[in-house]
């Protein structure tokens, strides 16, 4: 049973914030099994990839965007 809630609180995460915190009490939880805690800990190393990966793609947008503002400016400048 508290596997099913920490993984559904994993799958819901949306910070690595969140996910350290799930990850503390996973830790100082006795009543979880060792082969469910490392289920749990893989379950959060890769959600926290996803996370990464999500932010690294806004941040590109984000900076493609700003330079296509540059420009749009530069050519407005050159009329």
């Amino acid at each position: 049973m508290l596997f099913i809630e920490y993984k559904r609180k994993i799958n819901t995460a949306t910070t690595l914030k969140e996910l350290d915190k799930i990850l503390d009490d996973l830790e100082l939880d006795e009543d979880i099994s060792d082969n469910e805690l490392y289920n749990l800990k893989k379950m959060i190393n890769t959600k926290k990839l996803e996370i990464k990966s999500d932010q690294i793609k806004k941040d590109f947008k984000t900076k493609e965007k700003k330079e296509e503002e540059e420009k749009k400016q530069e050519i407005e400048m050159d009329i």
